[in-house]
């Protein structure tokens, strides 16, 4: 089957992911339904689709994702867009973000793209986050309810030779509902 035969369910599945989020804003947390139901409908968004990426690993600390070499990915010079190595970084790092045990909103502030070699053939974009880091991040949270995390996604070829690099600057909140001190308690907790 190719993606054009499940074109027409799309507007089904909007319809349905839409009952859903009512159903769940019901039951939980207005900014949990929120991210949950954000990085679900990612999945669903025919511009994800069209790019034809897929995840190769998930983790807590790391996420791998493939981007294949497809006529519509590249330029007129046989290179991969920039844009559409942007996008696949940016959602690896969403990726990341949602795994993670604090419920933070965040919002992508900057986006720096180096091209280091021709960038041909299908792609590895990959993001590891360190223990160490990610602990960091979630104290400076904790305690200023506003941090600033800045990732670098690596881009490489098959043969594991790096191509390019994509900086990106997040500014991560925490949703209203813990922004109040003492709210936090049981997430400072967590591991």
């Amino acid at each position: 089957m190719r993606l054009r035969d499940f074109q027409p369910d799309f507007k089904k599945i909007a319809t349905l992911a839409g009952r859903l989020a009512e159903d769940l804003t019901g039951s939980i947390d207005q900014a949990q339904a929120k991210r949950i139901l954000n990085s679900a409908l990612d999945w669903v968004r025919p511009f994800h689709l069209a790019i034809g990426f897929r995840v190769r690993k998930l983790s807590r600390s790391r996420v791998e994702a493939v981007i294949p070499a497809r006529p519509h990915n590249m330029g007129s010079n046989g290179e991969f867009e920039e844009a559409v190595v942007i996008s696949v970084a940016r959602q690896v790092a969403q990726l990341l973000i949602a795994r993670w045990e604090v419920p933070a909103e965040f919002e992508l502030d900057q986006i720096q793209f180096s091209r280091l070699q021709k960038m041909k053939g299908d792609l590895i974009a990959r993001l590891e986050w360190e223990d160490l880091s990610r602990e960091a991040l979630r104290a400076e949270l904790l305690k200023n309810q506003v941090a600033l995390q800045e990732w670098v996604v690596t881009v490489s070829d098959l043969e594991e030779k790096r191509v390019a690099d994509v900086h990106l600057n997040f500014k991560l909140r925490l949703p209203p509902s813990l922004n109040r001190k003492g709210s936090h308690g049981d997430h400072s907790e967590r591991n």
